[in-house]
């Protein structure tokens, strides 16, 4: 895996899983560089890659390209922000993540990056 060779911070995983295959376990990229192919093309794994921004229009600016297809995914509680941002941005999907989870014992799935003994703070 050559994460390391793109400027990003590799929070967790990373590492390839199991002797068959190309699977890697699943993986936080922080501080990807915008302009790095990382950033640009779609990676197909269970991979977040984290982009810092500032404003909303450095946000915009960062991830403007002349086509995008990747789906997008906005972490906020502003629902005024994501559809801002949603009618700028040409990806091939924009997700608005509600980021009020405070454990996902009451979900179906119960995931256990949902639970304090899990969790990652960027």
């Amino acid at each position: 895996l050559a994460f390391s060779s793109f400027e990003c911070f590799i929070i967790t995983g990373g590492k390839k899983w199991g002797d068959r295959g190309h699977y890697v376990l699943p993986t936080v990229l922080a501080e990807v560089d915008e302009s790095t192919t990382l950033a640009r093309e779609e990676v197909i794994g269970p991979i977040m890659k984290v982009i810092r921004f500032e404003t909303m229009e450095d946000l915009l600016q960062k991830t403007s390209v002349k086509h995008n297809f990747l789906p997008t995914a906005i972490m906020t509680r502003d629902a005024d922000k994501v559809n801002h941002i949603a009618k700028k941005l040409r990806h091939g999907a924009i997700w608005n993540k509600w980021c009020n989870v405070r454990n996902g014992s009451n979900t179906i799935h119960k995931l256990d990056t949902f639970n304090t003994r899990n969790s990652i703070k960027i």
